[in-house]
């Protein structure tokens, strides 16, 4: 899997996997995780990961695009911090990862800086990279995600996420 080259497009990625997700079997919506197996037995430890019967994989926006693009599997404990040669999961990745987290939060500046470290180098860009007016662009989307944000969700709805892609799309992002 090749990680989109725009912000925009990165973003409807992460909307359609997720909603993948939700009719997914063995796999949960939760965004307080990144891609973490639930094990049907409470009681097995950190030392199972990689092991079968895992009752559902719970992931986010991000850890979505892992599982259903890059092909992590649910037992696959998988962080921005961890990688796995399983799916293809290095520096650029982790940096995919976290651009789309701050997007699902409303921090487009930071997701900026995290999708510019998607290149092959994943090298994390600054806001010095970026024109002034992409940065009054990121701010209005900013503003649509956050007037827009369920706290019982930790998202706003897909909606919202589609049309900032939209918008970020019109302006060149």
């Amino acid at each position: 899997m090749i990680i989109p080259n725009r912000l925009s497009a990165l973003i409807r990625l992460a909307v359609a996997d997720s909603i993948k997700i939700e009719t997914t079997p063995g796999y949960e919506l939760n965004m307080d995780r990144w891609h973490f197996p639930k094990f049907v037995d409470e009681s097995v430890s950190y030392d199972a990961f990689g092991k079968e019967p895992v009752e559902a994989c719970q992931v986010c926006m991000a850890g979505a695009v892992l599982s259903q693009s890059f092909g992590a599997k649910r037992y696959q404990n998988l962080n921005p911090e961890s990688g796995s040669e399983d799916c293809n999961f290095g520096r650029a990745e982790r940096n995919m990862c976290r651009a789309i987290d701050h997007v699902r939060r409303g921090g487009m500046d930071q997701a900026a800086m995290y999708f510019l470290g998607t290149a092959e180098d994943g090298v994390v860009g600054t806001l010095k990279d970026l024109k002034e007016s992409d940065l009054e662009v990121l701010a209005a989307a900013q503003q649509v995600i956050l007037a827009g944000f369920v706290h019982d969700l930790g998202r706003a709805e897909w909606s919202t996420y589609l049309d900032v892609a939209n918008y970020l799309e019109s302006e060149g992002l």
